[in-house]
């Protein structure tokens, strides 16, 4: 047999490793485990802040829209009394326009 045509040595492979799902899945757990230890109490901590500062948007809320009422009714208020101011002056007004009309009512030649 010429020197070329030896048979070769079988190529070294890996051990095929059993289980390799299984191993993946526990890394995963693990993975999962520890996301959760670190994240989950930040996200309570997060949750309770929104809700302190929900509560605190609805007090202002609260306050906003009672000023604004009280508001209203102050400008109802003015609004009334400047009214009747104008009707007093126009009525204290009127004789002397009615006068004036008068005085500029032209001539009539008869």
């Amino acid at each position: 047999m010429p020197s070329n045509m030896k048979p070769r040595p079988p190529a070294q492979r890996r051990p095929p490793t059993r289980g390799g799902f299984v191993a993946w899945f526990n890394v995963y757990g693990s993975f999962r485990q520890i996301i959760q230890d670190l994240i989950a109490p930040s996200l309570e901590s997060i949750n309770g802040k929104l809700e302190a500062l929900n509560s605190k948007i609805e007090s202002v809320d609260t306050k906003v829209e009672s000023m604004r009422s009280s508001l209203e009714t102050k400008i109802q208020s003015a609004e009334g009394s400047l009214e009747a101011k104008i009707v007093g002056v126009a009525a204290t007004l009127e004789p002397k326009f009615s006068v004036w009309k008068l005085l500029s009512r032209p001539k009539s030649r008869a």
